[in-house]
């Protein structure tokens, strides 16, 4: 089932307060977010009913149990449906789950939860926003030169969505194989978090566990859901 508000502080927040009342694959989805959050609190700013903004209740425990890989799935879930609209190989994944185009971001994903619980999958999409704050943004109206219709375009995703999640634990080394065709981060400088402390190295391939490669010296690190940036 599809929950849908005008506007709400936060669709990942609401599931989290309402988990006992939802359903496995119920979706909240919202016109806009007054306190939409990224990664490590990073605030989620998006226009009003310009973008997709909606967050998935994850009860199956076969996929909460495979959180690390979950998270690399959705961002490739959200790399094929974007496909419909724009040429895939312009498409890039930046572990572990923000998409790009053309080096620039189009959406991004938090997953939270209580494990062994329950998990959220919260997304945003920018669909029609035309300006944004940041400078490496973008939006399908501006990579397509037209408005689309948000509503139906936010059906067909939930849709999508809801297939892909159900087939998800019988195909995940199909997920990472597809993410690492698309790594954004393949080959570059990054910094990452590592033992306490600010570490640098060369990102490598994502591993079968979600983790991503970091090649730093004679040796290789397995980083699992730290907050990596590129060097510039």
């Amino acid at each position: 089932m599809t929950y849908y508000f005008d506007s709400i502080d936060s669709t990942n927040k609401y599931i989290k307060e309402h988990v006992q009342e939802l359903n496995d694959f119920d979706i909240v989805s919202a016109g806009f977010q007054t306190a939409g959050k990224g990664r490590n609190d990073h605030i989620w700013q998006g226009q009003a009913n310009q973008n997709i903004y909606s967050s998935v209740c994850i009860k199956n425990k076969d996929l909460i149990g495979s959180f690390n890989v979950l998270s690399i799935a959705v961002g490739v879930i959200v790399m094929n449906f974007l496909s419909r609209f724009i040429t895939k190989d312009k498409i890039s994944l930046k572990w572990p789950n923000d998409v790009y185009i053309n080096g620039q971001k189009i959406c991004g994903i938090l997953l939270e939860g209580q494990l062994p619980n329950y998990v959220v999958i919260g997304i945003g999409i920018n669909v029609n926003q035309n300006s944004f704050e940041i400078d490496n943004a973008t939006s399908l109206s501006l990579l397509n030169s037209k408005t689309f219709d948000l509503n139906k375009i936010r059906e067909d995703f939930h849709s999508h969505l809801i297939d892909e999640l159900s087939i998800f634990i019988n195909n995940k080394q199909r997920y990472i194989d597809e993410f690492n065709k698309h790594n954004y981060l393949l080959g570059k400088e990054v910094s990452f978090n590592y033992n306490r402390s600010l570490s640098k190295g060369v990102a490598g391939s994502i591993n079968n566990d979600g983790s991503l490669l970091v090649k730093q010296d004679n040796k290789t690190i397995n980083v699992f859901f730290d907050e990596v940036s590129l060097i510039r």
